[in-house]
């Protein structure tokens, strides 16, 4: 059951891992180079894991695997829990499945992860994955924003949380937020209220949210709204379609 809930953890989308690196490396400017050439500084560098059919089975097989890819500079390791899977009933959490287990038996010793990032999904794509006794209520209502706090509350006490450096609020959450457009507005209050509660119960992170790179040139309304609450936007590319202009845009 444990290498279950932790193949779940690390099998998270590959894309989103490596758009993920640009955007929390950073850069830093090369002492005299000219004022557009930067050296990126250490960043982070994640990578889809599977396990091959010829690995040692459970957690052990996991284990081999990540000395593997630790050894060749992967230092950052994604957890993708949605929301009601962290919260099964009202006010219970099930939190040692989806982050006790992945922060606590992937590197026990710490030396091989400098960062965890978790993605909390009350958004999926184009999947609202709020807990059912609360689908029907509106982001920006009371209940539903009290609710998610107290997540974040009782997971802030976790001693484990501290190895976890950012938190993203939603996964691509422009494709559920296209096909529903009037609830951007109550999603964003949901979303301010949410990053300034994690920065007071857990000042150490960067909070953030994803979107599709392409919501930025097609539907730009739901970054320009969500990015002032921001300290990152992390994007997800797919360069499948060659014929979209798009692409080669953003392959520029």
């Amino acid at each position: 059951m444990v290498l279950s809930y932790i193949k779940k953890m690390i099998i998270i989308n590959y894309i989103f891992i490596f758009v993920f690196l640009i955007a929390v490396s950073g850069c830093s400017k090369v002492d005299n180079e000219p004022n557009n050439i930067y050296q990126q500084a250490d960043g982070l560098i994640g990578i889809v894991l599977q396990l091959h059919q010829n690995s040692p089975q459970e957690l052990n097989g996991l284990l081999e695997s990540i000395d593997e890819v630790s050894i060749i500079g992967v230092n950052l390791f994604g957890m993708s829990p949605e929301w009601q899977e962290l919260e099964t009933t009202p006010y219970t959490f099930n939190f040692q499945d989806f982050l006790i287990n992945p922060l606590t038996l992937t590197d026990p010793n710490e030396t091989k992860f400098r960062s965890y990032v978790l993605v909390l999904k009350m958004i999926d794509s184009n999947r609202k994955t709020v807990p059912s006794d609360l689908s029907e209520n509106s982001f920006d209502g009371s209940i539903l924003i009290n609710r998610f706090k107290n997540l974040i509350d009782d997971m802030s006490l976790l001693s484990e949380i501290n190895r976890t450096s950012h938190i993203l609020i939603g996964n691509e959450v422009d494709g559920y937020l296209t096909a529903n457009s009037s609830e951007l507005n109550g999603f964003s209050v949901f979303y301010e209220q949410t990053v300034n509660h994690i920065h007071t119960k857990i000042p150490s992170v960067k909070v953030g949210t994803i979107i599709t790179c392409n919501s930025v040139v097609e539907n730009p309304i739901i970054f320009e709204t969500l990015n002032p609450f921001s300290d990152f936007i992390c994007y997800t590319y797919y360069p499948a379609d060659t014929t979209d202009p798009n692409w080669q845009a953003f392959a520029k």
